[in-house]
């Protein structure tokens, strides 16, 4: 039962606060999506010298 109500608490958290939730994910997406444009760009630049 003390499983339920972590689960239990953890879905009020969600619902409470989604945006924080949201955000935090949209960043650490974010910030590796940029990681990887990164790389394709200078990859790109030095096939082009």
């Amino acid at each position: 039962q003390h499983g339920g109500t972590m689960e239990r608490r953890v879905v009020v958290v969600i619902k409470k606060e989604p945006n924080q939730l949201y955000g935090a994910v949209g960043t650490a997406a974010g910030q590796g999506t940029m990681r990887e444009r990164a790389k394709r760009i200078q990859r790109h630049l030095l096939n082009q010298m």
